[in-house]
C-alpha cells in the first residue's frame, strides 16, 4: 500500500500543477481580451469625440483629455477609470449636449450593439 501511494502522489501532484497551469494560462487570455477590447472602447469614444466636435467642443475637448490619461499609461485600469469619467462627464452634460451625451454614454453603456 505504501509503495503504491509513493508512486501515485508525484502523479495527482503533476495533474493538480498541470490543471493550475491551464487555468492561469485561461485567466490571463481573458484579461488580455478585456484589455483590447477596453481600448478598443476608448479609441471608438474619441472617434466620436473627434467626429462631433461641432456638437460641443468643450464636452469633446474634455473627453480627449480623459483619453489622454490611457494613452500615457495604457493599461485595463486607466482605460476603465477614463471610461467611467467620461460616462460621469456625459451624463452631466446631458442638458447642455444632450446629443453627445447619449451617444457617448450609449456607446460606453453598450459597445457590441453599436457595430
Amino acid at each position: 500500500m505504501g509503495a503504491a501511494l509513493r508512486y501515485l502522489l508525484p502523479i495527482v501532484i503533476m495533474v493538480g500543477l498541470t490543471l493550475l497551469a491551464l487555468e492561469l494560462l485561461a485567466s490571463r487570455r481573458r484579461a488580455r481580451l478585456e484589455e483590447q477590447r477596453l481600448f478598443a472602447l476608448v479609441d471608438r469614444v474619441r472617434d466620436l469625440a473627434w467626429d462631433h466636435d461641432e456638437l460641443d467642443p468643450e464636452l469633446c475637448g474634455q473627453v480627449l483629455d480623459r483619453i489622454r490619461s490611457v494613452d500615457e499609461r495604457p493599461s485595463a485600469r486607466a482605460a476603465r477609470l477614463a471610461l467611467d469619467d467620461i460616462a460621469m462627464l456625459a451624463r452631466r452634460y446631458r442638458e447642455p449636449s444632450p446629443e453627445l451625451s447619449v451617444i457617448l454614454i450609449d456607446t460606453i453603456r453598450n459597445p457590441e450593439e453599436l457595430t
